[in-house]
């Protein structure tokens, strides 16, 4: 049974109750009219009656209990509230960090529409291939020069492997865009 559910039971359990002052009547009803009047003019005298009354010391009893659990309670849940926070700040973090992701991918979107809204994967996929197979025409025209002596071994190395590394990364793109 959790805390909260005991507390409720008892409550529940004593809500209804009525206290039963028989036993306190019973005292009363052998004294005479001196002594009765006696009880109403000195307040402790009555007091210390009341306080005898049993039901009167179970219901004092059982709010003394109900005061300590609900301390206990209300420390409990003190103490839960440094991981509490730090929850929520991991949350406003986590929230703020979201936010700031959905902006990019919106703007990105945007962007995208914007630059090529008529060409399709396909589209872009057929370009692609054809810049890397110019690519390599341009770099197989300068292995023809450098082999007719026209071009210079520097010159050439540059050139070729500047035109080769590029056509490679455009097949790259293409072969992972099918």
């Amino acid at each position: 049974m959790s805390f909260g559910s005991e507390w409720n039971h008892m409550y529940q359990e004593t809500k209804h109750q009525k206290p039963n002052f028989t036993s306190a009547f019973g005292l009363l009803t052998h004294l005479e009219v001196d002594e009765l009047r006696a009880y109403l003019n000195d307040d402790d005298k009555f007091e210390n009656i009341v306080k005898d009354v049993k039901e009167l010391k179970d219901i004092e009893t059982e709010k003394e209990m109900v005061m300590a659990s609900n301390r206990s309670l209300a420390e409990f849940n003190l103490s839960k509230e440094p991981h509490f926070n730090r929850r929520k700040q991991e949350i406003q973090h986590l929230s703020e960090e979201g936010e700031h992701i959905f902006n990019n991918i919106e703007a990105k979107s945007k962007e995208l529409s914007q630059k090529g809204p008529n060409q399709s994967l396909e589209t872009t996929l057929a370009l692609l291939q054809t810049a890397a197979a110019e690519m390599e025409e341009e770099s197989e025209e300068l292995a023809k020069k450098f082999l007719g002596g026209s071009l210079d071994i520097d010159g050439f190395l540059e050139q070729f492997s500047t035109r080769r590394k590029i056509m490679h990364l455009r097949r790259v793109k293409a072969d992972k865009m099918t």
